[in-house]
């Protein structure tokens, strides 16, 4: 095992066990094993080491979210709802997405935390919406803004839940992440795009019919 690895691994111990607050280089040293200088050349400081755990985790719970899409039909809203559910399931759980990933998003600055969501969940997000755009269920130029919309409907649901100010089941976030594409699906808008959902809606579709492939393209 590297020594980074193992540098991860004890401070993912160390939040779990004893909070952000008390996982330093210092007691990461300790419990990895490692020389603190060694533990230093691999990250310059505390904030360094816990954007990293906490990128690690993100990955985590990322893939989660791709094995949860893929697992069910693969038409219309179903793959990027079940990723959203899967996502909300284990970010609130008793697990890694509520005693590392969440406690250490409160020493992040509002920079790395859209940057961790743009590297995962936003481009999963964004990997399911683009098959339906060239379907044209959505207009392509309004994708982008959307997965922004769908993501931050979902991590805000699981902040909340994670800090006790509501209670949400996977099933009403569901409900209102298909409720958010379903409204954007039916929005206006210029050229063709209009005129295949019209199709869709026809044929009893609602214009999602047609299969995705992937929510994700990392």
């Amino acid at each position: 095992m590297s020594n980074r690895r193992r540098i991860l691994t004890a401070a993912r111990a160390q939040v779990v066990e004893h909070g952000v607050g008390a996982t330093t280089l210092v007691q990461v040293a300790e419990r990895s094993g490692i020389d603190l200088a060694a533990v230093r050349s691999e990250f310059q400081d505390r904030h360094h080491l816990l954007v990293a755990v906490h990128e690690e985790v993100a990955r985590e719970l990322n893939g989660a979210c791709l094995v949860a899409a893929r697992s069910v039909p693969q038409e219309g809203f179903e793959p990027i709802v079940a990723g959203a559910m899967r996502l909300f399931e284990v970010y609130v759980a008793d697990g890694p997405g509520r005693s590392v990933l969440h406690p250490i998003r409160q020493i992040l600055t509002l920079r790395e935390w859209n940057e961790t969501d743009r590297r995962f969940g936003v481009s999963s997000l964004l990997g399911g919406l683009r098959p339906l755009a060239e379907q044209g269920v959505f207009r392509p130029e309004a994708i982008d803004g959307l997965a922004v919309i769908v993501y931050g409907l979902v991590t805000e649901a699981c902040v909340s839940v994670a800090d006790g100010l509501a209670v949400i089941t996977p099933q009403e976030l569901g409900h209102h992440v298909r409720a958010v594409l379903e409204a954007a699906a039916m929005s206006p808008g210029p050229g063709p795009h209009n005129g295949q959902r019209a199709r869709a809606s026809d044929n009893g579709s609602n214009g999602v019919g047609a299969t995705t492939t992937s929510i994700a393209t990392t």
